[in-house]
């Protein structure tokens, strides 16, 4: 066997060039086609959706501050809630978290349907392992009455006329029916 020569040598390193660009453009090929299967998918994942919640803003039930908003004031409460639809946390208002989608009443209460903002994923995070689970709202109160409450043997303050001007997520409320009762994702 003879010694190989030079012209061996340099077809030999031509021929590995064409096969390494050969397999690069291939390997290029393939990877722009995983590619865009994994966009494609990624697409169909990262549908748009609404961070839900539901609840109870508040009612005509004596709060924890020995308060009771009347019926009158809650029917009030939800036209004037729909002027107001930023939801706070803990009634920082430097903190907003969401806004309010629906407001309606039922038994005399407020309910509301917020969607939490998608800067505030821990938030979000929270609701859904029962850490906040609560609303609070915030009012400016126009007329008063005051009553006794024969359960616990005090007086109470009615609140026969406010004006709601704010809902926060809260982690402990001072009305007792101020719960949240779904939390839900929703497609847009």
């Amino acid at each position: 066997m003879s010694k190989p020569t030079r012209r061996f040598w340099v077809l030999l390193s031509i021929l590995a060039v064409l096969v390494l660009t050969a397999g690069i453009q291939r390997g290029v090929r393939t990877y722009r086609a995983i590619s865009e299967v994994v966009v494609a998918r990624e697409v169909k994942v990262k549908q748009e959706v609404a961070w839900i919640i539901e609840g109870c803003a508040t009612s005509t039930r004596r709060d924890l501050n020995l308060n009771k908003y009347s019926e009158r004031a809650i029917q009030e409460g939800v036209g004037q809630l729909s002027s107001y639809v930023t939801v706070f946390l803990n009634h920082n208002h430097t903190l907003p978290v969401g806004r309010i989608v629906a407001v309606n009443r039922a038994n005399n209460r407020i309910l509301i349907k917020m969607e939490v903002s998608k800067t505030q994923p821990r938030i979000w995070q929270l609701v859904r392992e029962g850490v906040i689970c609560s609303f609070s709202i915030g009012s400016i109160v126009y007329e008063e009455g005051f009553d006794f409450d024969n359960e616990i043997q005090e007086p109470i303050t009615i609140i026969e006329r406010a004006q709601i001007v704010e809902v926060s997520l809260v982690f402990i409320p001072a009305n007792p029916d101020a719960r949240i009762t779904a939390w839900y994702v929703e497609p847009r």
